[in-house]
Order: C-alpha cells, then sequence, then structure tokens
C-alpha cells in the first residue's frame, strides 16, 4: 500500500469511528428493550420475542389511512428477508 493511499485510509477510519459507534446498543439496553417501546434494538423486538410493538398510535380506528410510500422491486425471483432496526430514530436495514 502506498504512503498516500494508507493516509486516506486512516483518514477515513478517523472520520468514520465515531459515526459508527453512534449506532453501538449496550448489552444492559438489550436487556431492558421492553423499556423502549419507540426502538426496535433487535430481532423480534425484544428478547422475550413477541414481534409486535407497544405502541398504540395505529389502532382500528385509523389503520385504513394507512399508503405504502415507497417499494423496493428486486430483480430476484429469491426470496430474501430481514428484521429493520430502529434505534434513536435512525433505521438500520440489510
Amino acid at each position: 500500500m502506498t504512503r498516500a493511499r494508507s493516509a486516506t485510509f486512516l483518514l477515513l477510519a478517523a472520520w468514520l469511528a465515531p459515526h459508527a459507534l453512534r449506532g453501538q446498543v449496550t448489552y444492559e439496553r438489550l436487556l431492558r428493550a421492553s423499556q423502549e417501546p419507540q426502538n426496535w434494538l433487535t430481532y423480534s423486538g425484544n428478547y422475550s420475542s413477541h414481534r409486535h410493538s407497544a405502541l398504540h398510535q395505529i389502532d382500528l380506528t385509523n389503520v385504513k389511512n394507512l399508503e405504502l410510500k415507497w417499494v423496493f422491486q428486486a430483480q430476484s425471483l429469491q426470496k430474501f428477508e430481514t428484521t429493520p432496526l430502529e434505534v434513536n430514530g435512525i433505521m438500520y436495514l440489510t
């Protein structure tokens, strides 16, 4: 690796490090995930694996008003599924 490439890599790593740490979730926070219903911290929402949200903004009276805003059409017929995680208002997708 050339010196210029090494310097560029180190600068990029130094810039990315604080941004990567913002999304870190502690083990203690995962244990208490049910106390943060606005966040979806792990697969199935929490370690109880109930796979539903405790939030009540959507109910039988307003569910009919939901609209599709975005869709991704995969160019493959293979099935793929992921669970997005949401932490402090940031959604992480795979």
